[in-house]
């Protein structure tokens, strides 16, 4: 009997040993698959400092923060973990990164990188400039031009009154960029408010004419290659660029008068590229035939063309023209000395397109 309930003993404890080595080893096993998961890496949401603007309206505006720094153009950067590259022409802009980090409800996996590209009609002019839910720049039309920062959908194109440089930056919720007369602009994403009327309006800008004018550098560059065919000693300033909207037909342009010639100063931007013929003719659309000269200028100050390299009397070039840049157009008819000049004389330009 004594045997019998030995044996049962050693049963027993075999039993329950069994059983908390399976215990054992369960808790040990649940242990490590908590530990592996709380292994696992994760990342934290991905927050830009600057709000959400895609339901708001832009509107531009003479800058008030004369103090902010702005940055130029860069054919690749990172920013916020976002990589951004621009294609060599500007007419391209790939955004790389993980888009899920930029969601509300992000859950801190790691996901693989994805990329979106966005082919723009005009050579983008300034650094792309984010907001928490939006990228914003300006491009050669020149547009204020907002795109989805997850997708690169565009949400809004607006036309500017102001052409850009190469230098923008967002600041408390605005977007600030230069423009090509040196003045600083801003736009800000806000409801209309009816009693605001210090915005500037796209068709009807404040002194729009100097929103065209070049930067300083381009002025210099242009100034001394007319200085240069003039002959002249005499300083002159360039006058303010007159738009040619109607550049088929003849446009009387104000003129300067220096020493040496009446002065013209254009700018123009074709609606089609093509080539066309640009120069002085007479109020009835007429080519002019007459001691004077034609040069055309990209909207950096670089020479494009000059007459008096073809036909020293025939003040016209002929040239392609793309719809996706800013040109300027010096015109000059030099003095005959017994002819009594007018100050307010108007000079007749005209750019056609050729057949």
């Amino acid at each position: 009997m004594s045997k019998k309930k030995n044996k049962a003993a050693v049963f027993l404890i075999t039993v329950c040993v069994l059983i908390f080595s399976v215990l054992i080893v369960f808790f040990v096993r649940h242990i490590g698959h908590k530990e592996k998961i709380a292994d696992l890496p994760s990342l934290p949401p991905l927050r830009i400092e600057e709000p959400p603007i895609a339901s708001y309206t832009p509107y531009f505006y003479p800058c008030t923060d004369n103090g902010a720094t702005l940055f130029s153009m860069q054919p690749f950067f990172e920013r916020h973990e976002l990589r951004f590259s621009l294609s060599d022409d500007f007419y391209r802009l790939v955004c790389t990164g993980m888009f899920e980090r930029l969601d509300a409800h992000y859950d801190g996996k790691i996901y693989a990188d994805s990329s979106w590209t966005y082919n723009s009609e005009y050579p983008i002019l300034c650094p792309p400039c984010l907001f928490s839910d939006s990228i914003v720049f300006m491009d050669a039309r020149p547009s204020l031009i907002v795109l989805d920062i997850k997708t690169g959908k565009v949400l809004q194109s607006l036309q500017s009154p102001v052409y850009p440089s190469g230098e923008a930056a967002v600041k408390n919720g605005v977007f600030i960029f230069r423009g090509k007369n040196s003045s600083l602009y801003e736009v800000r994403f806000e409801n209309r408010h009816s009693d605001k009327a210090d915005f500037l309006n796209v068709k009807e800008s404040i002194d729009v004419k100097t929103l065209f004018s070049p930067s300083v550098q381009a002025a210099d560059l242009i100034r001394e290659k007319t200085s240069e065919w003039l002959r002249s000693s005499q300083t002159f300033a360039l006058p303010v660029p007159a738009l040619l909207f109607d550049a088929e037909n003849p446009e009387a342009v104000p003129a300067v008068l220096t020493d040496k010639a009446l002065v013209c100063f254009t700018v123009f931007s074709p609606d089609e590229q093509g080539v066309y013929t640009a120069g002085l003719c007479t109020p009835k659309g007429k080519w002019l035939a007459a001691p004077a000269f034609a040069a055309v200028f990209s909207d950096d100050g670089v020479l494009q063309a000059v007459s008096i390299d073809y036909v020293s009397d025939k003040p016209q070039v002929k040239m392609h023209f793309s719809d996706k840049a800013l040109y300027y157009i010096v015109c000059a008819f030099f003095l005959n000395e017994r002819e009594e000049y007018d100050k307010n004389t108007s000079l007749h330009v005209m750019v056609k397109k050729s057949l």
